[in-house]
């Protein structure tokens, strides 16, 4: 299992108009990144599979394009005031994923998430869970803290 360690302090911007420089948050682990593993063999269109929060993931950056395979990363975050949320955004760039319903594409998909120190590991992930989502071609999946990028892993879907 591959580990990269990062040592990088963040900028954690104020509601006020001044940055200030924030040294109590950083990654302090590497991260995992790849297919979580499972034994479920043939998912079913928009049957989502529940997993523990210690899946194993195969590190690779090559994706199969089919129904219940879920891929992203699992990071760290270091916090030394455990008592405080931290806001996260995650941002997924897809090759383009079309609605069968309306047909609109999708090329970026951004959620807001508030992290709790406590929680240990945290994950960026995707599952595929209906046909119309599975888009070959490049994803990219990002972690920020307001504009400082945490985490940044590309993924390359094909169908099977």
């Amino acid at each position: 299992m591959k580990k990269i360690l990062f040592c990088l302090h963040l900028l954690i911007f104020t509601s006020s108009s001044n940055a200030e420089i924030n040294p109590d948050v950083s990654v302090i682990e590497g991260y995992e990144y790849g297919i979580f593993e499972t034994s479920y063999i043939s998912a079913q269109p928009g049957e989502r599979i529940i997993s523990k929060n210690n899946q194993p993931i195969r590190e690779t950056n090559k994706i199969p394009g089919r129904l219940g395979v879920k891929f992203g990363a699992r990071y760290k975050i270091n916090h030394e005031k455990s008592d405080e949320k931290i806001q996260v955004k995650l941002l997924y760039l897809t090759p383009g994923i079309t609605n069968p319903i309306n047909g609109k594409r999708q090329d970026k998909i951004e959620v807001n998430q508030e992290l709790s120190p406590q929680a240990g590991y945290h994950l960026i992930a995707f599952e595929f869970t209906e046909e119309s989502e599975i888009a070959e071609g490049e994803w990219r999946m990002l972690v920020f803290i307001e504009d400082r990028k945490l985490l940044d892993q590309v993924f390359y879907v094909e169908k099977n």
